[in-house]
């Protein structure tokens, strides 16, 4: 028997009275934790309503935008409801009444051909500076300015319209500014299951696939049937479908973003999903979706991990910024070389944050990573699972061989506060780079590593992958031995070493080893010590000798002094990393 939306099944079964698989319907009444009643659309009344109390409940209890900023992007999509059909035109951010509010676009452009797209350029600035329909707006555009229209908000912020696409410069400054951008907006749309400009927000769905299955059980201590769902419907109608309809949290433009904003509605195919810094949830689950929401620097990401809640506001800054860059690493970009502009802002953010907490130090972004944390921060490593995700080393690349931003899927590292020891000093690690602007929102010019180390000769096992392992670019260390000699050193390593190779047709047999720091590993009582592999690179000049990383590799041993008494046998070297 079908009751509106609600599929409801009558069936006798003798149900333990504790049996925790199915949840009485009636305990979701009072909590209203799960919803049973959707519409057939993404655009109905219901998910009206919904999203306004949202954003109602998020501005009256929750302290996630700040209250009293007069911040505006330089320039903003202007709608005009009075007029039929609906008008907009882009205006100057001194154009807009000082108390404005906007929100702001998230979406994924698309593959068609730039000159085809509607963008913001010099030769049609004053076109667009006057009033136009939005009906020949993309269709995505579109159903964007019906949602600030029915929330009663007049201003729109599309990067396509708001920056101009064929000046650098403006592009750059811009760029620059984009952590405002999206921290200051009142809500950031994501067009969540949308492939480009004109998929559009809404969508049709199958109600019976979205809203929990209602059984009618009998308890084993009562003759009267009672509705019940199955608790595995949280996973099904939350998890299975975020995955399956992402498509903006796959992209790395679309990464900051979503990060940055206080406030986010992705409207998916499915179902509509709200993040801001003290709630996730979704259709289904209106009140939360997940775990519960931990306060901390950054709100935990649908779909994320949980941010660190270190008692150290600094420290838990620093991890949540390596847990950031192990989701991000593996967005998509249409070119390689936006990998870090695309987070621009976020870095900028973060600076910011980081001065605040450190006022007395510097805080020098590197190609990627924090200088004040360079020794835990070139300690990452990539994560190839297929053969689809394989990936040569790209040629012709600025980004210097011991950044995570060369290539795709790096960036996974260990958690910060598991490190109980360097083997290199602080002093003995510093990176240099130069860029062509003034800050690091410009092209790489130049970048290097000079780093001091125990310099150790380490044979790798290139006979296929480690058994059992998952990464097709791990491999076993052969042997350990003393650079020039190749004698095979006995080393008091509890198992075979390990090297994670950056990319797969850059996996030599002989590297340089250099060890940089050691973690606790408690679950199986040992050290794990993490450090870069190098090869030498070919230089006209003989004096000038070049390194540059092919991967990391791990050595476990029973503790930091049996591991420290061993790299004592071998000299320290300073050596320069491209």
């Amino acid at each position: 028997m079908k009751q509106e939306s609600v599929i409801m099944y009558t069936k006798c079964l003798d149900l333990p009275e504790y049996d925790s698989t199915f949840v009485p319907v009636v305990a979701d009444s009072g909590k209203s934790n799960v919803q049973y009643e959707v519409d057939n659309a993404t655009d109905g009344l219901r998910t009206w309503n919904l999203l306004e109390r949202w954003i109602q409940d998020c501005k009256i209890s929750h302290d996630c935008a700040k209250s009293h900023t007069t911040f505006l992007p330089t320039r903003l999509v202007r709608v005009d409801y009075t007029q039929r059909p609906t008008s907009y035109q882009v205006v100057l951010r001194g154009e807009c009444p000082e108390e404005s509010t906007y929100a702001a676009l998230s979406y994924i452009w698309g593959n068609q051909q730039a000159d085809k797209t509607l963008r913001l350029l010099s030769s049609n600035m004053d076109h667009l500076r006057s009033p136009n329909s939005t009906n020949f707006l993309p269709k995505t555009f579109q159903d964007a300015i019906r949602v600030i229209e029915r929330l009663g908000i007049q201003y729109l912020w599309i990067d396509r319209l708001c920056i101009v696409q064929d000046s650098d410069e403006d592009w750059r400054a811009e760029a620059g500014t984009m952590h405002d951008v999206y921290k200051n907006s009142a809500l950031t749309i994501s067009a969540f299951s949308s492939l480009n400009d004109n998929t559009g927000l809404f969508f049709q769905r199958n109600v019976d696939q979205i809203v929990p299955t209602v059984v009618h059980l009998r308890t084993s201590n009562s003759d009267q049937l009672a509705p019940y769902r199955h608790d595995g419907d949280n996973c099904r109608t939350y998890s299975i479908l975020w995955h399956k309809e992402a498509e903006t949290t796959k992209r790395g433009w679309c990464y900051q973003e979503r990060v940055l904003s206080p406030r986010v509605v992705h409207f998916g195919r499915s179902q509509i999903y709200w993040e801001c810094r003290q709630r996730n949830a979704c259709e289904m689950h209106p009140n939360r979706a997940g775990r519960p929401i931990t306060r901390s620097t950054f709100k935990r990401l649908l779909g994320g991990p949980m941010p660190d809640i270190s008692a150290d506001p600094y420290m838990a800054l620093l991890q949540n910024w390596y847990t950031m860059i192990q989701m991000y690493s593996g967005t998509k970009l249409t070119y390689q070389s936006d990998r870090l502009i695309a987070l621009a802002g976020l870095v900028n953010d973060l600076k910011c944050t980081l001065a605040e907490l450190r006022p007395n130090m510097e805080h020098p972004f590197m190609v990627g990573l924090w200088g004040e944390d360079l020794r835990f921060g070139l300690c990452w490593e990539r994560y190839f699972f297929s053969h689809d995700q394989f990936q040569d080393r790209p040629l012709n690349s600025k980004i210097p061989s011991w950044s995570w931003a060369l290539g795709n899927l790096g960036g996974s590292y260990l958690m910060r506060d598991s490190v109980v020891a360097f083997f290199v000093a602080e002093h003995a690690c510093k990176a240099s780079v130069e860029y062509t602007g003034s800050d690091h929102t410009g092209d790489i010019m130049n970048a290097s590593l000079n780093i001091t180390g125990f310099w150790i000769g380490m044979r790798v096992c290139l006979q296929g992958k480690i058994p059992f392992e998952r990464r097709y670019n791990a491999r076993l260390v052969d042997h350990l031995h003393v650079p020039g000699s190749g004698d095979e050193l006995e080393t008091p390593l509890i198992q075979q070493g390990e090297i994670y190779f950056d990319f797969t047709d850059d996996m030599p047999e002989r590297v340089f080893y250099i060890p940089i720091q050691a973690s606790y590993r408690k679950a199986h009582d040992h050290i794990l010590i993490e450090g870069l592999c190098l090869i030498e690179v070919n230089t006209d000049n003989r004096k000038d000798c070049l390194y540059r990383r092919v991967g990391l590799a791990a050595l476990r041993y029973a503790n930091i002094e049996v591991a420290h008494g061993f790299f004592s046998r071998f000299q320290e070297e300073s050596i320069r990393v491209v």
